[in-house]
């Protein structure tokens, strides 16, 4: 079963908490309803969600808790 981690308009915000969890063993799938790309004002509507696995659920929370892992962002 996967979990949304992450639900943001900002597809920065998304790719950099994607590579943070991916470069620490997590796979991660990021999901958004915009045209393949072509149409990112609807982002805006839906957002930009990050999900995970279930099981991955608390090491990605402790991951992104951990002030010391900003400062690799």
């Amino acid at each position: 079963m996967e979990v949304c981690i992450l639900n943001t308009t900002d597809i920065f915000i998304a790719r950099i908490v994607q590579s943070k969890l991916e470069s620490c063993g997590i796979f991660c799938e990021l999901r958004t309803n915009d045209a393949g790309g072509m149409l990112p004002h609807l982002r805006n509507v839906e957002g930009i969600q990050l999900y995970i696995s279930e099981k991955d659920v608390e090491k990605a929370h402790e991951i992104l808790r951990d002030p010391c892992s900003y400062s690799t962002l």
